[in-house]
């Protein structure tokens, strides 16, 4: 499925993931500043941005009907007394003059078509304010989501590691005699539910990434320097 969503056949997407961690990882910085200019990349905001456009320029075109329209014409004939004379070189008649057409029998016509336009235009401007209200709820909600799933990673990281040093003492004690090895299983049984508790909180914090970076339109390299805006912080040691 990943092959097609790509453009490649299936040996070659395989080549390409051959030897890498199949576990994704979300990054711990996303730059997330100037979120207006990047939700503009959203699809659905460039596309009631260019309805936009569309209805402002038919607008300006209604708007034009308005003034007289002013044209250069010309005309050739034939001209002579006699009919004998007609079709002589000298009877040939040119006259070129300027063409002033008013919109004066159509000014209703042109007002209602301007009104039509103008309503148009104003359907396309809440669109766009509508798609970017929209696109902006849903960059703040998945940032607020980011930075929650990171803030359990660090904290369940934390928890494992703690985890690991009991069982690793839990060993060093049984080693030397000093506790069954019941009481190490038990410790074991915590550090490897501690573990996969981990495990869920990273893969739901690179869920919250790809959401984040759907949110803002992509487009950008995750290796940029973050922003005024970014979201992140740095691992808990």
């Amino acid at each position: 499925a990943l092959a097609v969503l790509i453009g490649e056949f299936p040996s070659q997407t395989a080549a390409r993931l051959e030897g890498r961690d199949t576990s994704p990882v979300a990054p711990q910085v996303i730059a997330a500043g100037l979120p207006l200019e990047l939700v503009r990349r959203r699809p659905d905001v460039r596309r009631t941005e260019r309805a936009l456009a569309q209805a402002s320029a038919l607008t300006a075109s209604a708007m034009t009907e308005v003034y007289p329209r002013l044209s250069l014409t010309a005309a050739l004939g034939l001209e002579s007394q006699d009919i004998t004379d007609l079709f002589r070189s000298d009877s040939r008649a040119f006259n070129v003059g300027p063409r002033l057409v008013g919109p004066i029998f159509r000014s209703r016509i042109i007002e209602a078509g301007i009104e039509v336009r103008t309503a148009q235009q104003q359907q396309a401007l809440i669109a766009h304010e509508k798609a970017l209200l929209e696109a902006l709820v849903d960059v703040e909600d998945a940032l607020v989501a980011f930075a929650r799933t990171q803030e359990r990673v660090q904290a369940l990281e934390a928890s494992f590691a703690a985890e690991r040093r009991a069982y690793d003492l839990a060993l060093d004690l049984n080693t030397s005699g000093l506790r069954d090895y019941l009481a190490v299983l038990d410790v074991q049984r915590s550090m490897i539910a501690a573990q996969t508790d981990l495990t869920r909180a990273r893969t739901d914090h690179v869920t919250a990434a790809v959401a984040l970076y759907k949110a803002l339109g992509g487009g950008w390299e995750v290796e940029a320097p973050a922003l005024a805006g970014a979201v992140g912080a740095e691992p808990a040691q």
